[in-house]
């Protein structure tokens, strides 16, 4: 989803070979931007438990 965003964004700023210019609203950045924040958190969030497993682990391997 982070991915399809950031080609979306891409797609805006480059602009496809039909229209060279293309405007960005700050309305558009602003949903985009919170978006990323978004997926940002959840990786974090995801990274965080992932840590959290592996050291139970080597709790639980030492006992």
């Amino acid at each position: 989803m982070f991915f399809e965003a950031l080609k979306h964004v891409r797609k805006k700023f480059i602009g496809t070979k039909k229209d060279k210019v293309t405007s960005y609203t700050e309305n558009e950045l602003l949903n985009f931007m919170d978006l990323s924040y978004n997926n940002l958190k959840v990786l974090l969030l995801t990274f965080i438990l992932l840590q959290l497993l592996i050291v139970m682990a080597k709790i639980f391997i030492a006992l």
